[in-house]
């Protein structure tokens, strides 16, 4: 989606450390049984030099995950405008940063 829009900067972010060092480390081969997906995700940030791929606790992504939970249980797929996503959802991360600093 990010290629076909044409985005010059973009930050992918992923809470599996072992598939974010994988596509990191461009001289090894890939051990996994999605090495064609990690080949894609080595390409395409060679072909799009202001893309980047970063690990993030999972603590951290909670909107991706529940982002995905709530488009699996409603059967939505593709481009869902942001609008049509539930507030609690959009504002989950902030939150999940706010509980954490006050333990």
């Amino acid at each position: 989606m990010a290629a076909d829009s044409n985005c010059s900067h973009v930050i992918i972010e992923g809470d599996s450390q072992i598939l974010v060092n994988q596509v990191l480390s461009v001289n090894r081969p890939s051990m996994w049984l999605i090495a064609g997906e990690v080949d894609t995700m080595r390409n395409l940030l060679r072909e799009y030099g202001g893309w980047q791929i970063l690990w993030t606790p999972r603590a951290g992504n909670s909107m991706a995950h529940r982002l995905a939970q709530w488009g699996l249980h409603l059967g939505r797929v593709g481009v869902v405008p942001i609008t049509d996503v539930p507030t609690e959802i959009i504002s989950c991360d902030d939150s999940d940063m706010q509980s954490r600093r006050e333990l």
